[in-house]
């Protein structure tokens, strides 16, 4: 049951995030007063793609360092590893881009800085230490610039960087076993034993 559970959770994060790109930039362009889709059709069809970009190669693939670590999934030491730098591979891309740029699209701040914003958060929740920030000053500067815009603030927790990774690619840590009850000690039978001991 365990593992049904488990593939039933990943399908579902996994669909989700097919559908979070379409479904945001679809509700946001509702508002033609919003600023967040872009000044023209350029900058809305760069926003679109950068949001596809961060689901497909970034997110996805870090679910798949981050499940396997909290015991969601099997845990394979040389997977977690490949997923690893698949990701970094991807993040790379993205640090170069942002070299000389304050946000992912234009001038200012839009819809796929706030949707790519909250699709990396788990790596600065569970991976990016320090050391690691120190290594991608442009994501982290970017990152840090969203966490703190009000309307990313008012809706997610606290933002607080981690000093070391939580999570480092070992095994999840395993839960204590609670004991079963054996024939003797089951609940059903605590009546039988009474009556046996009064018959003895």
């Amino acid at each position: 049951m365990h593992g049904d559970c488990s593939l039933w959770l990943v399908c579902l994060i996994l669909f989700v995030l097919s559908k979070a790109d379409v479904n945001t930039s679809s509700v946001t362009s509702q508002n033609e007063q919003t600023t967040l889709v872009g000044g023209n059709k350029k900058e809305y069809a760069e926003i679109i793609k950068w949001m596809s970009f961060f689901n497909t190669e970034i997110v996805i693939l870090m679910t798949q360092m981050l499940l396997p670590q909290l015991g969601i999934i099997p845990y394979d030491k040389d997977q977690v590893e490949l997923f690893t730098k698949m990701t970094q591979r991807s993040v790379d891309v993205v640090e170069e881009y942002l070299q000389d740029r304050k946000f992912l699209v234009g001038e200012q701040l839009s819809l796929a800085d706030l949707f790519c914003a909250g699709n990396i958060s788990l790596g600065f929740q569970f991976f990016y230490g320090k050391a690691w920030r120190q290594q991608n000053p442009n994501v982290s500067r970017w990152y840090e610039m969203v966490c703190h815009q009000p309307i990313y603030d008012a809706v997610t927790e606290k933002f607080q960087l981690l000093d070391e990774p939580k999570l480092t690619n070992n095994p999840p840590e395993k839960k204590p076993e609670i004991p079963q009850p054996t024939p003797e000690t089951a609940p059903g039978n605590v009546d039988a034993v009474a009556i046996e001991a009064t018959q003895t």
